[in-house]
């Protein structure tokens, strides 16, 4: 019978994750670690995992980090491991520790597109800074003109801070190059009109709207209108959240 190697098991655990699979894939990545303790690449995949997987299994963080952290010992110039760790710790709420890894992150490569898209995510969600959040997301449109993950995060940025025409110009590039997501947006906003004013919140998020200067929720971005033949109808169908009324 043929021994599974621990390459194997990190081979096969590379495609389970690539599939999603991420139980599957943290097994693989498991077998791999008893098979040969100090194999870097394995303890940090299995991190990946185990973050990818903490949305449908709860108390895996810890055995997430423990990986992540031993990847780094093992191999201190692991800088996949060091952004792995920023979405970690956004998670379990320690916003210096997460800043720390993206600065880190940013230092080893400095022309690494998606850790400027995270972090400018990163800093307009926790500093509200959105001058250097723009900076970090107009820098990753610049190290990678056509790359449709980036055009599409910096124009959900501009139009989340009410710079609708200029977040169209990028969502527009996204979408030609293939970005489903941005074709999806761009056809709900040509066809879409104004809300009926009595929404009164974000079907979404569930964050009240008021005094709503724009057509998209400042909390999540969300696209706050209807097409024509929904206005008749609007409220046959309960929304994910109950509709509240604003206090008088």
């Amino acid at each position: 019978m043929e021994t599974i190697t621990c390459e194997d098991h990190f081979r096969l655990g590379c495609d389970c994750r690539k599939q999603k699979d991420y139980a599957q894939a943290a097994n693989h990545f498991r077998n791999a670690i008893a098979l040969d303790p100090f194999y870097a690449a394995a303890h940090a995949e299995l991190g990946a995992a185990l973050i990818g997987l903490a949305g449908k299994a709860k108390g895996v963080l810890p055995e997430a980090r423990r990986a992540l952290e031993t990847a780094l010992q093992l191999d201190p110039e692991d800088g996949w491991s060091e952004l792995f760790l920023t979405n970690l710790f956004q998670r379990t709420g320690e916003i210096p520790e997460a800043e720390k890894y993206f600065k880190s992150v940013l230092a080893r490569w400095p022309n690494l597109g998606i850790a400027h898209i995270h972090y400018g995510l990163f800093i307009d969600e926790h500093f509200k800074d959105y001058t250097r959040a723009k900076f970090h997301l107009k820098k990753a449109v610049a190290l990678g003109p056509n790359d449709d993950g980036s055009l599409y995060s910096l124009g959900m940025f501009l139009c989340r801070h009410s710079r609708i025409k200029e977040g169209e110009r990028f969502l527009k590039r996204a979408a030609e190059l293939g970005h489903a997501h941005a074709s999806h947006i761009l056809n709900r906003q040509f066809e879409y009109v104004p809300k009926l004013q009595r929404w009164q919140i974000c079907v979404e998020c569930g964050s009240l709207l008021n005094a709503r200067e724009s057509w998209w929720c400042n909390e999540c971005g969300a696209d706050l209108r209807i097409k024509p033949y929904q206005l008749a109808h609007e409220y046959q169908f309960e929304p994910r959240f109950r509709r509240q009324a604003l206090p008088r």
